[in-house]
């Protein structure tokens, strides 16, 4: 799944996938080639690229649940 990093906070970031949903994935599911660009996000958007976990959801946006994300990576996909 592809996404870009919404918000962020002490244990977790948000991510929101082209589709408006949102995932909530945990700073250890994160690579951590992206901790540093956090503070820049509102600047310069972060695509990432995750796996669903739909066995984990923590709370729920516009009546969606909001599953975890996991192994969070830098969408390196170039298009020409």
């Amino acid at each position: 799944m592809n996404g870009t990093i919404r918000s962020y906070g002490k244990k977790a970031l948000t991510i929101q996938s082209s589709d408006k949903h949102q995932y909530y994935a945990p700073f250890e599911n994160v690579e951590n080639l992206i901790i540093p660009f956090l503070d820049d996000y509102s600047k310069y958007p972060i695509h990432v690229i995750f796996e669903i976990d739909y066995s984990q959801y923590s709370g729920e946006i516009k009546g969606k649940k909001r599953y975890f994300a996991k192994e969070v990576k830098i969408d390196d996909t170039i298009l020409i």
